[in-house]
């Protein structure tokens, strides 16, 4: 249980850090998150 936690924690921080870390960067690399994705 609570490495699933952990686990999820971790899952959401990463999507934050990457909408955080490179907002300018999304129209740019708009192609490339897309293929990220």
């Amino acid at each position: 249980f609570s490495l699933v936690h952990k686990t999820e924690n971790a899952h959401e921080d990463s999507i934050w850090t990457c909408a955080w870390g490179k907002p300018k960067k999304k129209k740019e690399n708009n192609n490339a998150e897309n293929e990220d994705s």
